[in-house]
């Protein structure tokens, strides 16, 4: 009832504006065109038996089908890590740097929904900042865990960089929300549910970056 009413409120028009200035960039891509020429380039690469190149094109059809996906502004735990894992295959087989990845979330939440797209920025982030800051032939890692706290859900992501000065970090949350990064997952979690959910920031011991995001237990009305 709680989360209800707090959606009720804080659906305001400042979301439905910003979701409609989402769905206009989106529109701008032909999802058609896209998937036809992924079909035939990953065709082509099994013709020639570069499988590896196969598997990023699959990946990259797989995510832009999500990303793309303009129907709904809101998806469910398990959709979000299934579309996180296709980013990660791209990732791996792209990034400069090796890494590995940890997911720890329940079964039992992944039912719950969340705005779409959340958790992506911030695993891009932990890739570009922390695991491609590291010196050459450290090997990254990214942990990627979800834990109850009563009403809500706390996702933690935890990468091995070199983490950031303290004033960076308020300032990352502080500057105004681009197209994507840890601001604009901050702001559509206040304007999708109330300022006490969202973005939270602190460097980890010896080296790293640690992001929690806080979001309430929530099904679709």
């Amino acid at each position: 009832a709680k989360t209800r009413r707090l959606i009720q409120e804080n659906y305001s028009s400042r979301l439905m504006q910003k979701e409609a200035e989402i769905k206009m960039l989106q529109a701008q891509i032909n999802p058609h065109f896209l998937y036809n020429t992924l079909s035939a380039l990953n065709w082509n690469a099994i013709r020639h038996g570069d499988m590896e190149n196969s598997e990023i094109i699959t990946s990259m059809s797989a995510f832009y089908r999500e990303a793309l996906n303009v129907g709904s502004i809101t998806t469910t735990i398990h959709d979000e890590l299934t579309f996180l894992e296709s980013y990660l295959r791209i990732r791996r087989l792209t990034c400069g740097h090796a890494f590995t990845v940890e997911i720890a979330v329940s079964d039992a939440l992944e039912e719950y929904e969340l705005p779409r797209i959340l958790l992506q920025p911030i695993v891009e982030n932990a890739i570009d900042h922390g695991i491609e800051a590291n010196p050459a032939g450290e090997e990254g890692n990214i942990r990627i865990e979800a834990q109850e706290d009563g009403d809500d859900i706390v996702f933690t992501i935890t990468d091995n960089g070199p983490g950031m000065p303290e004033d960076r970090l308020a300032a990352m949350l502080a500057s105004p929300p681009t197209s994507h990064g840890l601001s604009n997952v901050n702001e559509r979690c206040h304007l999708f549910f109330a300022e006490e959910y969202g973005v939270s920031l602190r460097n980890r011991q010896p080296h790293g970056l640690i992001v929690q995001v806080r979001v309430p237990k929530y099904v679709s009305l």
